[in-house]
C-alpha cells in the first residue's frame, strides 16, 4: 500500500471513530468493553479447555469430580461471552442505523 493511501485510510477511519463517538459515546464505549470481555473469556476458554485436556489425556482412570470444577469454569466463561456477544450487537445496531 502506497504512503499516500495509507494516509487517507487513517485518516478515512479517525472519520468514522469520531463521527461513532459523537452520536453515541456510552454505547461505543460499551462496546469496546464488552468485546474486551468477549475476548478475555475465550482466552479463558482455550486454558480451561487445556486444562481438561490434560486431564483427559494422562490415560489413567478420571473421576467425575476432577472434572466437574473445569467442566463448570468452562461453562461459565461460555455464558459470560456469550452475554458480552450479545450486548455488543445489540449496542451497535443503533449506531449502525
Amino acid at each position: 500500500m502506497s504512503a499516500g493511501r495509507k494516509s487517507k485510510t487513517l485518516s478515512t477511519t479517525r472519520l468514522a471513530i469520531a463521527l461513532v463517538y459523537s452520536s453515541g459515546r456510552r454505547q461505543l464505549l460499551f462496546i469496546i468493553v464488552a468485546s474486551i470481555v468477549t475476548s478475555v473469556t475465550i482466552a479463558g476458554q482455550l486454558l480451561v479447555g487445556r486444562t481438561l485436556l490434560n486431564l483427559l489425556a494422562h490415560g489413567g482412570r478420571v473421576d467425575a469430580g476432577d472434572l466437574a470444577p473445569s467442566l463448570v469454569a468452562l461453562g461459565v466463561l461460555l455464558m459470560l461471552a456469550a452475554v458480552a456477544q450479545t450486548i455488543a450487537t445489540e449496542l451497535r445496531t443503533p449506531l449502525i442505523e
